[in-house]
Protein backbone atom coordinates (compact mmCIF):
# COMPACT_ATOMS: atom_id res chain seq x y z
CA UNK A 1 0.00 0.00 0.00
CA UNK A 2 1.08 3.54 -0.68
CA UNK A 3 -0.45 7.01 -0.53
CA UNK A 4 1.36 9.53 -2.71
CA UNK A 5 -1.17 12.27 -2.02
CA UNK A 6 -4.08 11.14 -4.19
CA UNK A 7 -5.43 8.46 -1.82
CA UNK A 8 -4.46 4.87 -1.08
CA UNK A 9 -3.16 2.64 -3.87
CA UNK A 10 -2.15 -1.01 -3.90
CA UNK A 11 1.10 -1.91 -5.67
CA UNK A 12 1.28 -5.53 -6.85
CA UNK A 13 2.75 -7.71 -9.59
CA UNK A 14 0.53 -9.24 -12.27
CA UNK A 15 -0.13 -12.99 -12.31
CA UNK A 16 3.14 -13.94 -14.02
CA UNK A 17 5.25 -11.26 -12.29
CA UNK A 18 6.06 -9.54 -15.58
CA UNK A 19 4.30 -6.20 -14.88
CA UNK A 20 4.09 -3.98 -11.84
CA UNK A 21 0.45 -2.99 -11.27
CA UNK A 22 -1.17 -0.08 -9.45
CA UNK A 23 -4.76 -0.53 -8.22
CA UNK A 24 -6.98 2.11 -6.65
CA UNK A 25 -10.67 2.82 -6.10
CA UNK A 26 -12.07 4.99 -8.89
CA UNK A 27 -15.73 6.03 -8.61
CA UNK A 28 -16.52 3.00 -6.45
CA UNK A 29 -14.78 0.44 -8.66
CA UNK A 30 -11.27 -0.97 -8.66
CA UNK A 31 -9.10 0.40 -11.46
CA UNK A 32 -5.71 -1.12 -12.28
CA UNK A 33 -2.95 0.12 -14.54
CA UNK A 34 0.54 -1.05 -15.39
CA UNK A 35 3.58 0.78 -14.07
CA UNK A 36 5.86 -1.13 -16.48
CA UNK A 37 7.98 -4.24 -16.19
CA UNK A 38 8.43 -5.76 -12.74
CA UNK A 39 11.80 -5.56 -11.03
CA UNK A 40 12.53 -5.37 -7.31
CA UNK A 41 14.02 -1.90 -7.87
CA UNK A 42 10.89 -0.68 -9.69
CA UNK A 43 8.73 -2.06 -6.86
CA UNK A 44 10.78 -0.14 -4.28
CA UNK A 45 10.52 3.04 -6.38
CA UNK A 46 6.75 2.64 -6.69
CA UNK A 47 6.34 2.16 -2.95
CA UNK A 48 8.45 5.29 -2.39
CA UNK A 49 6.17 7.26 -4.79
CA UNK A 50 9.02 7.75 -7.26
CA UNK A 51 6.98 6.32 -10.17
Amino acid sequence: MRDCGAGPELVTADSDWSDLMLTRMDDGALAARSLGGYTPERLAAALDCEI
